[in-house]
């Protein structure tokens, strides 16, 4: 009897060493695009388009694109245009990873001040959600 209990105990004890490594090698981070070109060329304008997914019998494929997927650990994206919207021919378009989320947690696109440039941005929140274009899905604005 308590040879049974030894065994069972020691099952237990490798089952959840083995639940709780699953467990910590899940992704618990959401991930972002991250790109950055400018004008009516480049990876990262719109509209976009993700890049393929890795190909292991073709690995230098993914090195074509410059557009990544970075994980993301505050959870938050951005997309950022500077210069106006609708005037792309000089327009840079810029996607990545928020490092501290919005103080207020809300999704939002405006006009901001970014290193003393008037720039286009928009904050989401969700795995990939800066892959969007501004006037399509989450990001739809209106312009009067």
């Amino acid at each position: 009897m308590q040879v049974t209990m030894i065994n069972l105990s020691m099952s237990m004890m490798i089952l959840m060493t083995i639940l709780l490594r699953t467990e910590a090698q899940q992704e618990s981070y959401r991930r972002c695009y991250t790109c950055r070109s400018r004008g009516d060329f480049g990876d990262c304008k719109d509209t976009f388009s993700p890049p393929p997914p890795f190909n292991a019998s073709n690995p230098d494929a993914s090195l074509l694109r410059h557009v990544k997927e970075n994980p993301c650990y505050s959870g938050w994206c951005y997309k950022q245009v500077d210069g106006e919207i609708g005037d792309s021919s000089n327009n840079a378009m810029e996607r990545g990873c928020m490092v501290r989320k919005p103080s207020d947690g809300k999704e939002r696109c405006a006009y901001v001040m970014k290193s003393y440039k008037r720039v286009f941005m928009c904050f989401c929140q969700g795995d990939q959600c800066n892959g969007v274009g501004v006037l399509a899905g989450r990001f739809f604005i209106i312009m009067i």
